[in-house]
């Protein structure tokens, strides 16, 4: 849950992170991304619309409610970064 309690993001598990407004007890959008295998990945709000979460192939995301793309992280073993888009 956003901050400010308005906003609700979860993983859906089928094509990235389902946005709700609290306020209007209303789906609101999809941020669509890869999410790799089916598992229940959590979420954490960064800001009042932007959460981090992860995917099935070892990916950190950073989604925002009011922007269609994603910033997706690949971290290697080692914990260095490797790429990010």
């Amino acid at each position: 849950m956003s901050p400010s309690r308005k906003l609700l993001a979860i993983t859906n598990l089928i094509d990235g992170v389902d946005w709700y407004s609290v306020e209007d007890q209303d789906f609101r959008c999809t941020t669509e991304y890869e999410l790799g295998n089916n598992y229940m990945i959590d979420v954490a709000f960064l800001d009042e619309t932007t959460v981090i979460t992860g995917s099935g192939h070892g990916r950190l995301i950073i989604a925002n409610h009011m922007e269609k793309h994603v910033h997706v992280m690949k971290i290697d073993k080692a914990g260095g970064e490797i790429s990010m888009r």
